[in-house]
């Protein structure tokens, strides 16, 4: 008795509960390898309902492994890895958020790639409150319009074909702002350590010097104009005039040199001196001039 009584009692294996087979006999019952053994049994859970209709079908004979073995569907908040969830679809929701993922990085590393870019300027208005730019940026993309920051102090126009390099505001692209334009064909170079300089198109320029000598080159005039008073130097003569009093004026070219006043002029000439009127000896009216 002691012994029956320690004995345990053998636990005969899970086998599938299929009911009757289409002969209406008892099925043959195979082992159960438990939750999620892919066969129709009673450890999958299914509904009485649709276990009742299923029965129904295989005592028929009208019964379709395939629609038996099909992934059930989704339930309503059933997540990731869910025993819910059917074959596959983790699979697809993997892929289509790595492809979300993908499409993202792309567009996020075109936003970069937009922040600084580099264009070639085909033309340039400068009557407006700032100046604008038309730029091609790559191959087929002009933009017109952009406006071009310069710095205070200094302002140009550069030619068709100079280079620049545009800014995105913000990373938008529709709003692009451009630095001052650079053309490297007509650039101004071999200046000293310590130099400056203002250069235009056609060779003028102002180079200031580290040695604190200024050199003007013009290749044809220049002008100095300070309130009431304008110089003007060229190949061909210079003149200094007062602009409020349009008959003083001092005129010299490679012929004579001339003074005049009003109603009174001086000229030299290789010849001699001819004035308007007799010139009077005397002492300097105005020693400190």
């Amino acid at each position: 008795m002691g012994d029956a009584r320690r004995a345990r009692p053998v636990r005969e294996p899970r086998t599938h509960g299929l009911g009757l087979d289409d002969e209406g006999r008892p099925a043959v019952a195979a082992q159960c390898a438990g939750r999620g053994c892919g066969q129709l049994c009673r450890h999958r859970r299914r509904p009485a309902h649709r276990r009742r209709a299923l029965l129904l079908r295989r005592r028929s004979g009208r019964a379709d492994d395939a629609a038996a073995r099909q992934p059930r569907r989704l339930r309503p908040g059933a997540g990731r890895g869910s025993p819910h969830e059917p074959q596959g679809a983790s699979r697809r929701a993997r892929r289509d958020r790595r492809a979300a993922d993908d499409m993202t990085d792309r567009e996020t590393a075109h936003q970069i790639r937009g922040l600084v870019s580099r264009g070639v300027m085909t033309a340039a208005n400068d009557e407006g409150e700032t100046q604008t730019a038309d730029v091609t940026m790559w191959a087929g993309i002009d933009r017109t319009g952009i406006e071009v920051i310069q710095p205070f102090g200094v302002a140009s126009v550069a030619p068709a074909g100079g280079t620049v390099v545009l800014l995105a505001v913000g990373g938008d692209q529709g709003d692009l702002v451009a630095l001052p334009v650079g053309s490297p064909a007509f650039r101004l170079g071999k200046l000293g350590v310590g130099d400056s300089a203002l250069y235009s198109l056609d060779g003028s320029r102002v180079v200031c010097h580290a040695d604190g000598s200024i050199e003007v080159m013009a290749t044809r005039a220049v002008t100095v104009k300070v309130p009431s008073v304008e110089a003007e130097i060229s190949s061909e003569r210079w003149r200094v005039r007062r602009t409020d009093e349009k008959e003083a004026r001092i005129v010299a070219d490679s012929q004579h040199l001339k003074m005049r006043r009003g109603a009174h002029w001086i000229a030299i000439t290789d010849d001699g001196i001819r004035s308007s009127a007799a010139i009077t000896v005397g002492a300097d009216p105005h020693p400190d001039v």
